[in-house]
């Protein structure tokens, strides 16, 4: 049994939100920028109210994709002024063997009572350690007189290996096309993801009866 590593890749998309008044988010101090609210999908399942110094409710396991998502809310009132050139961060501590998964929003600009949504997204290495790993998302702008608007919020996500969790991570046909005169052959990788060690039994058929199988691998 072959043991394989997927290379992963994060993804981010922005949706706006424009809607008055406000409600208070993370306590970062003297900050008219803050977090008005945190999700956190987790394969399927959904925190919807993670809080700041909260473990995410849901656990993420190998293969998992992690999807957060930000609201940011310029806090100033009507009369003052819009808080500019705003980004925010989100990063995974230490998932990718200990190096860090790291996404940047574009640049934006927030009126006050005004808020953006944001997303965020990962998917957890096949390879993850089982461990408790830090989730990071700052803000951060200017508003209008050259004050400096900045806000953290921390969480953690838990990360879990289940007992037997055997996966077929590739299988490729060569040829992809041809007839009954041909041979063909399949390599497949199989990746174990599970706390146990195993032994694999793999069957390969096809339409015209050919059956052949694989053990003890």
């Amino acid at each position: 049994m072959a043991a394989s590593a997927t290379s992963s890749c994060s993804s981010l998309t922005i949706s706006s939100v424009s809607t008055p008044g406000t409600s208070p988010g993370t306590s970062c101090q003297n900050s008219k920028l803050q977090f008005k609210k945190v999700t956190a999908k987790i394969d399927s399942k959904t925190d919807n109210s993670v809080r700041d110094g909260d473990r995410i409710s849901r656990k993420a396991k190998p293969g998992s994709t992690v999807e957060i998502k930000a609201e940011v809310e310029n806090q100033y009132n009507s009369t003052d002024p819009d808080i500019q050139d705003i980004t925010v961060t989100t990063t995974l501590e230490g998932l990718d063997h200990g190096d860090d998964f790291e996404d940047e929003s574009r640049e934006f600009d927030l009126s006050p009572g005004h808020s953006k949504k944001l997303t965020f997204k990962f998917d957890v290495p096949n390879d993850a350690e089982e461990d408790t790993y830090s989730v990071k998302i700052e803000a951060e702008g200017e508003d209008e007189n050259s004050n400096r608007q900045t806000c953290n919020f921390d969480a953690d996500l838990e990360v879990q290996r289940e007992k037997h969790d055997l996966r077929i991570s590739s299988l490729d046909v060569v040829p992809n096309k041809g007839n009954c005169t041909e041979s063909a052959s399949a390599p497949i990788r199989i990746i174990n993801i599970g706390q146990e060690d195993e032994t694999a039994l793999v069957e390969v058929s096809n339409n015209f009866g050919y059956v052949q199988r694989f053990e003890n691998i």
